[in-house]
């Protein structure tokens, strides 16, 4: 027992796992096993087991003494009777260990109250939890009995399993207080806010606390989830639209009130249309609605006003208030409900596709932009790593909604100034039909799509090559890059790299050579390290300790190994060490091998070219970035990639050879940067498709944005002027359909929109 009330003693009370239900279990399980005491009575064990819990409660009580002691002291020396902030209440919270009876009761010193709180109710709570306990013995949060382990039953019978019951009753009524001493300790503790909360509330305002990363499944059920939904309701949508839209073209310029089937009966038939349109798109109307409400229109309020103000207008049309100013303009806020709808689809469509592919890459090669590798700018890199910290960028807010939040707020708002001028200026009550016209021109086709649409496409084009790009941030840090990091591998793969004989001279020892050679490439970290792994494997040889390893640049490496210097290079690096090479043996492309200045071994390398790599290299000349070479295979030079893969020699920058080992290195866990783009899949075309897609994004959504805002500024001005003159044959719903569908038909062909 001396040995268990010393191990007590110098157990960390910090810990509360030294006091858990396991812990004392699992203590009193082993001493009964060691001992041989699984033959004790009832009654012996009932007694060792309480000599256990008296050992315990001695030593906390020791240790809360002084701890109170010591707390007496400071709050006397600091003049105040309260908790001090800088009293770690975790250790309070461990050492509150109760007091037990020998029958199994608490007695009446069972905790340890704090100042100020009630005596009698740890009494209280203590006995609804044994009424809880034998009442019906499931386990619960606040210390209900556990129902026993199946290892329990292998070292103890029944007779000892009654002691050990005992045990475990005594414990849990310990973790029962402790755990009510923490949340008084922690409560009253919450309310003393530490020096840089503090210090924060003095200056004003303090900085937020970082928002919790979404998960996964959060990420998927927030932002991608409806697309079905939305998919099933996108082409009734549609299809109503279309046909409202080919009655009005076929209409052409007739007016309201020059016929029968173009008179109210027309008018009715696009008002109910226009109705059903946006109960289709509901969510558009609703998400329009709430950011009227939130002061803080976004596409859909522009759209949404468009749907109100031509619903509004045909009602007044077919009740004969305004047939002079022609056919309302309900097929096209039709066309804009439904676009719209297909907007936030197509996003969402995106997100799914990116979430997907995210999944999907176990152990992704992460993309990111460097800003420290070199001194020109950043470069993309890429390397094995985690997902950590992409979804942040992903759903990170892009230029879409930086122009959106000083555009949207002003072309609604524009929208009513106007048609109130307009109307005023045309001399009648018309503001209805002006707003309804300027409106529903502000509200262009492509103003929900000019984000969701080429993401939507670029993220499907992306998934067939197993890559995935962080949305608009990870884009932008692509596209801001000015060069790439190309390795051994991605010039040669893996399956383009094979060897094609090895020779040992001078009688050496076949497999002192091989793990001398492969032990100095594998720490070099070449593209030839998995060559030389295989032959280890294939002969058995040990991987050696590397010591003094320096990197040559005359194309060689060398270190010492097994006190023997070694040298391991290309036929041109030996003769620059003046170790001679046979002229039978000096082939192109091998390794050769020297140790302490004596050739020793070559191996006859064989690189096969790749035509995905060929095609890769010759798009990357498109893309405007940069390739940095970081190749520490020695074989590879500007000679060789002209020869294998036709790359003009001048294009290639011959970077020195510490260069390339600091570029080509990864960085450490600790420190790896955010993922622009992850990859499941390697190779130069994935890597090189994820820069064309990034570019190619960020192009697109420029190009749209900009036709957006000027189709919708130029549409609003332009009708403006003709309301404004009285002018409404000219802003008839047959010149502002042809006018949206134009710009939206221009749109698609300039930016290569596809759904």
């Amino acid at each position: 027992m001396s040995d268990r009330r010393e191990k007590l003693n110098n157990t960390d009370v910090s810990a509360p796992e030294n006091y858990t239900l396991e812990a004392i279990l699992s203590e009193y399980k082993s001493e009964a096993f060691i001992n041989n005491e699984k033959r004790l009575s009832k009654e012996q064990l009932e007694e060792r087991a309480q000599a256990i819990i008296n050992e315990m409660r001695q030593s906390v009580d020791l240790e809360l003494t002084e701890d109170e002691d010591g707390r007496g002291r400071d709050a006397g020396e600091t003049g105040d009777t309260g908790e001090t902030p800088g009293v770690d209440t975790d250790i309070a919270d461990t050492e509150a260990v109760e007091e037990h009876e020998p029958d199994g009761s608490l007695s009446a010193a069972d905790a340890v109250p704090e100042e100020g709180d009630d005596a009698e109710q740890p009494e209280e709570e203590t006995g609804q939890e044994e009424n809880s306990a034998a009442g019906d013995g499931t386990a619960d949060e606040d210390g209900g009995v556990p129902q026993p382990e199946e290892e329990e039953e292998e070292y103890f019978d029944n007779e000892i399993y009654a002691g050990a019951e005992f045990v475990r009753k005594s414990a849990q009524k310990a973790e029962a207080a402790i755990t009510r001493s923490r949340s008084r300790r922690r409560k009253s503790s919450d309310d003393i806010p530490d020096e840089d909360t503090r210090l924060a509330g003095e200056d004003g305002a303090g900085e937020k606390k970082p928002r919790r990363e979404l998960t996964w499944a959060e990420a998927m059920r927030r932002y991608a989830s409806g697309t079905a939904g939305m998919r099933r309701r996108e082409l009734p949508a549609m299809v109503i639209s279309f046909i409202m839209a080919a009655i009005m073209l076929a209409h052409g310029r007739i007016s309201a009130h020059s016929g029968i089937m173009q008179g109210k009966v027309t008018v009715l038939v696009m008002l109910c249309a226009l109705a059903a349109v946006m109960l289709l798109c509901f969510d558009v109307i609703l998400r329009g609605i709430s950011g009227a409400i939130r002061l803080k229109p976004r596409s859909d309020t522009l759209v949404t006003l468009a749907c109100l103000a031509a619903l509004a207008d045909a009602a007044a049309v077919w009740a004969g208030a305004a047939e002079e100013l022609g056919l309302p303009f309900c097929a096209a806020a039709a066309l804009s409900a439904a676009f719209s709808l297909r907007g936030e689809r197509l996003k969402r469509s995106g997100y799914k596709t990116s979430l997907r592919m995210m999944k999907a890459a176990k152990i992704p090669t992460v993309v990111a932009a460097d800003g420290e590798r070199i001194e020109e700018g950043t470069v993309l890199s890429k390397s094995l790593g985690t997902s950590a910290g992409f979804l942040p960028k992903l759903f990170s807010p892009g230029l879409y909604e930086k122009v959106g939040a000083v555009f949207f707020p002003l072309a609604t708002v524009g929208a009513v100034v106007l048609a109130v001028f307009a109307s005023v200026l045309s001399g009648g009550n018309r503001f209805l039909h002006c707003l309804a016209a300027i409106s529903t021109v502000s509200a262009s086709l492509t103003v929900s799509s000019a984000f969701s649409g080429p993401f939507a496409s670029i993220a499907r084009r992306l998934a067939d090559y197993g890559a995935v790009i962080a949305g608009w941030s990870g884009a932008e840090e692509i596209d801001s890059a000015s060069g790439i990091i190309i390795k051994d591998t991605d010039l040669f793969p893996e399956n383009t790299v094979s060897l094609n004989g090895v020779k040992v001279l001078y009688g050496a020892p076949v497999d002192k050579i091989i793990s001398y050679t492969g032990s100095l490439i594998i720490a070099s970290g070449s593209g030839l390290s998995r060559l030389f792994g295989e032959l280890l494997r294939e002969y058995a040889a040990p991987l050696y300790r590397v010591d003094e390893f320096s990197c040559h640049e005359g194309g060689g490496i060398g270190a010492v190994i097994g006190g023997d210097r070694v040298l391991v290079g290309s036929g041109a690096f030996m003769k620059l060490m003046s170790i001679r090479v046979p002229d039978n043996i000096d082939v192109p492309g091998a390794v050769y091998s020297a140790v302490n200045s004596e050739l020793s071994g070559v191996f006859i390398i064989n690189y096969n070219p790749s035509a995905a790599v060929r095609n890769s290299l010759d798009s990357l000349k498109k893309t405007h970035i940069r390739p940095l070479f970081a190749l520490r295979d020695f074989n590879i030079t500007p000679a060789m990639l002209k020869s294998k893969y036709g790359a003009d020699a001048g294009e290639i920058d011959l970077l020195s050879f510490s260069d390339r080992y600091s570029l080509s290195s990864d960085r450490d866990a600790e420190e790896q940067l955010p993922a622009c783009a992850l990859m499941s899949r390697e190779g130069l075309n994935n890597y090189t498709e994820v820069l064309k897609g990034g570019k190619r994004l960020i192009r697109s959504v420029r190009r749209m944005l900009l036709l957006t805002v000027v189709s919708s500024s130029v549409g609003m001005l332009t009708v403006f002027f003709a309301c404004a003159r009285g002018a409404f044959s000219s802003a008839s719903v047959f010149n502002v359909l042809i006018y949206l569908l134009l710009w939206a038909l221009a749109s698609a062909l300039i930016c290569g929109e596809s759904s």
